[in-house]
């Protein structure tokens, strides 16, 4: 399909009055401006299998079309307003795999889509306003591990995308207005690499909303600038861990250290237990593998897991019963116990190890 500018295409003076749309399988390309503001084309959009592109304001405006919006499988670029303004969508957007760029307001105002975005891992490039408005998408949002900047007014008021977003370490800058107006988010991690942050990136979040920023980044300049409410974030470490020995009792560490290292002050600073985080001990009895789980409080929030052995020993063995109080049985060799008398005995090793009794030959 021929490539048009905005309003160009030879049936634009018809715009309005084009009421049905079907598009002919085998078609590869829907060219720029092919179906700009047709407003009262209706019903669902059925974009056929071979179709690799999808030009600028191929569907801008077309606000009466509905239902579900898939995107086939081939399409690596979606044009500049490709979908913008098209608000009878209420159903689910579907993104392939193989999509390496959505364009600028590529679904702006598309405020009618439902449930959860989920963005391709190749996308690399989600330009400027690209979901801006796109107030009806829910859940958590996952942005790819190629994206290296959030572009300005890139998910402006998306208000439905809710829990704890963290962002990909290759991302360098967060531009304007990204994430203004996403009340519904509790709380975004920036990573170190993030040297720019544009200004009301962050506004009109909810009061709870928090930041987490690496100590004396840009993040929390920006957050200390407006207001928004930050925690650092810390390289941590659990120290002075050691193997112990199996005792039958649960195993702890005694000179543990915890220790949140910041670029600032690569050393770190000691933690507190009870005071600036708590632990936590599991299969810490019996011989193998034992596990810690530090988690923070107060002003530090994570975990932190670390693992030791507890060594068995050579077991000890315990008789009770006949004659148990004299020397009857003191032939011992390694692991062997011999019984010299006769009598009723128990015989038992410490819990955890096995033992195998046989009779008394004398």
């Amino acid at each position: 399909m021929t490539n048009y500018s905005s309003g160009g295409a030879p049936w634009y003076s018809l715009s309005s009055s084009i009421t049905s749309l079907t598009l002919s399988p085998g078609m590869t390309t829907i060219g720029n401006g092919a179906f700009y503001y047709c407003t009262q084309l209706t019903g669902e959009l059925t974009i056929p299998a071979s179709v690799t592109s999808i030009g600028e304001y191929a569907f801008n405006g077309c606000g009466k079309l509905t239902g579900d919006l898939t995107i086939p499988a081939g399409v690596k670029t979606i044009g500049n307003l490709a979908f913008a303004q098209c608000r009878g969508f209420t159903g689910k957007l579907t993104l392939p795999e193989g999509l390496t760029t959505i364009d600028q307001q590529a679904f702006s105002n598309c405020d009618g889509l439902t449930g959860t975005l989920t963005i391709p891992t190749s996308v690399t490039a989600i330009n400027n306003g690209a979901f801006n408005n796109c107030s009806s998408l829910t859940g958590t949002l996952t942005i790819p591990a190629g994206v290296t900047s959030i572009t300005q007014q890139a998910f402006r008021l998306c208000s439905g995308f809710t829990g704890n977003l963290t962002l990909p370490a290759g991302v360098t800058s967060i531009q304007a207005n990204a994430f203004r107006g996403c009340s519904g988010l509790a709380s975004i991690t920036i990573p170190d690499s993030v040297v720019g942050i544009g200004d009301a990136s962050f506004w009109e979040t909810s009061s709870d909303f928090v930041m987490y920023c690496h100590y004396d980044s840009v993040a929390v300049t920006y957050a200390k600038n407006n207001d928004v409410k930050y925690n650092n974030i810390y390289d941590g470490e659990i120290a002075n861990v050691y193997d112990k020995t199996y005792t039958g009792s649960a195993v702890k560490q005694s000179s543990l250290r915890m220790i949140a290292k910041t670029r600032a002050n690569p050393a770190g600073v000691v933690l507190v237990e009870n005071t600036d985080y708590t632990l936590a001990y599991s299969d810490n009895v019996n011989p193998g593998t034992a596990k810690m789980t530090a988690t923070g409080m107060g002003n530090y929030s994570g975990t932190l897991e670390e693992t030791f052995t507890i060594a068995s020993t050579s077991p000890e063995i315990k008789v009770t019963g006949d004659n148990a109080g004299n020397a009857a049985y003191v032939n011992r060799n390694g692991n062997t116990m011999e019984i010299l008398q006769d009598g009723a005995y128990t015989i038992s090793l410490y819990e955890g190890v096995e033992a195998t009794i046989s009779d008394n030959i004398r």
